[in-house]
C-alpha cells in the first residue's frame, strides 16, 4: 500500500513482484487493502504495470474489486475476446451483466465496419 501511494515509474518491476507475493487468505483481509490500493494506482497511472490488473482479477476473492479491475482494464483497452468470454461466466452477476453489455457493444462495432 505504501509503495502504491508513492509509486514512481521506476518502481514498476518491484511493485509487480510485491503485489504477486501478497498472500490471499479467506481468514485474513490484509490482501484486500493491498489489492484495493493497487487497483487505485493502476486505474490512474499509465506508468504502473497494467498486467497486474489481470492478475488481480484472476486472484481476487472480492467481486467488487474484480469488477474495479475489469473497469480499469477497459480504460486501458485490455479486454480480449478470450477474457470477455470468461467474464460471461464470472460468479458475480454484475460482472456477467457488464460482459453482456461489452459483447453487445463489440458486436455492434463489428457490424458497423
Amino acid at each position: 500500500s505504501m509503495l502504491a501511494k508513492n509509486f514512481r515509474p521506476e518502481d514498476g518491476a518491484i511493485f509487480s513482484k510485491i503485489v504477486r507475493t501478497v498472500k490471499i487468505d479467506v481468514n485474513s483481509g490484509d490482501w484486500h487493502g493491498a489489492f484495493g490500493d493497487a487497483i487505485d494506482l493502476l486505474s490512474v497511472d499509465k506508468d504502473a504495470p497494467k498486467e497486474l490488473l489481470n492478475y488481480i482479477y484472476e486472484n481476487n476473492l472480492c467481486e467488487f474489486c474484480r469488477e474495479r479491475a475489469i473497469k480499469a482494464m477497459l480504460k486501458r483497452r485490455m479486454i480480449t475476446d478470450e477474457l470477455l468470454r470468461e467474464l460471461q461466466y464470472d460468479s458475480s452477476g454484475d460482472i456477467r451483466k457488464l460482459a453482456e453489455r461489452l459483447e453487445k457493444r463489440r458486436t455492434k462495432m463489428k457490424m458497423s465496419k
